[in-house]
């Protein structure tokens, strides 16, 4: 009878470690992801843009699976390697790569303003806008060493509504990129 207790116990605890040891073998870590503030190419100086844009693509990657970098760890690590000088332009894969390396992050993420134009076109009656965007933004993977870009445009011609069609097209801009991205990301087994 002592014998079967302690063989019970002993199974109970050896099914017990099994578990708990499969459970952690096949623990996902997050993937660490970078979103390095947007270039200004396109010298359009609008702060509100540029915040649209992070946290746009910030929202798309807020859940247990993601691990958002810091901004100031970003801003750290963007000032290290550019040695405090502005960005002017999309950053190349070496870069992004250097990113990831100083972050430890497997994913970077930069976006990069083109174009931006908005034009009142005048009539008797009322008054349209021409609005025009162009978005071209890159994505570096560390697990396989790949770099991507996706560009996105948007134009469109009509009543003026201020700085709100701006923003509209802007969002479109990032929106098809981030369906892009997560395309890309899962057809690439990368996730």
């Amino acid at each position: 009878m002592m014998n079967q207790k302690k063989v019970c116990k002993l199974f109970f605890l050896t099914t017990a470690l099994l578990l708990l040891f499969s459970i952690v073998a096949y623990a996902a870590y997050p993937i660490r992801i970078a979103i390095i503030p947007p270039v200004d190419r396109a010298k359009y100086g609008e702060p509100e843009l540029n915040q649209l844009v992070l946290t746009q693509l910030k929202d798309n990657f807020t859940n247990s699976k993601y691990d958002l970098a810091l901004d100031s760890q970003i801003d750290s690590a963007l000032n290290d390697i550019t040695q405090g000088q502005k960005l002017t332009t999309l950053p190349e894969k070496q870069m992004l790569k250097r990113m990831s390396d100083a972050l430890s992050a497997d994913i970077v993420i930069a976006v990069e303003f083109t174009r931006l134009s908005s034009v009142i076109l005048p009539s008797l009656y009322s008054s349209n806008e021409m609005r025009n965007i162009s978005i071209t933004s890159a994505v570096y993977v560390a697990k396989n060493d790949s770099y991507k870009t996706f560009n996105s445009r948007r134009n469109e011609t009509s009543e003026s509504d201020g700085f709100r069609g701006i923003r509209r097209l802007t969002k479109e801009c990032v929106d098809e990129f981030t369906r892009n991205l997560n395309k890309y990301l899962n057809n690439s087994n990368i996730l």
